[in-house]
């Protein structure tokens, strides 16, 4: 049995209660997702060089303003804790990346509340900058709300 595959019931079971949903399952690749404000955070359990959990989510897709896109990205990186910010084709994404072996029940909590709340920040921040869409509206009723 892999270290990933006792990870996962540790992973479901806490997006669940977070979510406050009975059950949370992966979808096809593996991956979980949990909307926030407007933003929809994907989890990904990775193997590599050791356990980690990869928390993710797309802050805003064909951004109309491109000429200080970068340059804005560069200071999200300055500025931000442990979030990394990046342009991929059109889409501007936010990742975090933590040792899961060692992750009890309330410091997931907490990295999957503390990466939601800067993804709502930052793609609404980002969308009226550049333009562009956000995953979800900030008004969405099935927002996690933690």
């Amino acid at each position: 049995m892999s270290r990933l595959d006792v990870l996962r019931p540790f992973i479901e079971k806490n997006l669940a209660a977070l979510a406050g949903k009975e059950k949370i399952s992966p979808d096809a690749s593996g991956d979980y997702t949990y909307p926030w404000g407007s933003a929809d955070i994907s989890v990904r359990l990775l193997d590599k060089p050791f356990p980690i959990v990869q928390l993710s989510a797309v802050l805003i897709s064909k951004p109309k303003k491109k000429a200080r896109l970068l340059e804005s990205i560069n200071a999200l990186n300055a500025a931000e804790l442990a979030v990394r910010v990046f342009k991929f084709e059109d889409l501007v994404i936010a990742s975090w990346e933590v040792p899961a072996d060692t992750l009890d029940d309330r410091q997931f909590r907490d990295v999957c509340v503390r990466f939601g709340e800067t993804a709502d920040r930052l793609d609404s921040e980002l969308a009226g900058k550049f333009g562009g869409k956000t995953a979800r509206g900030d008004d969405d009723e099935d927002t996690v709300d933690a």
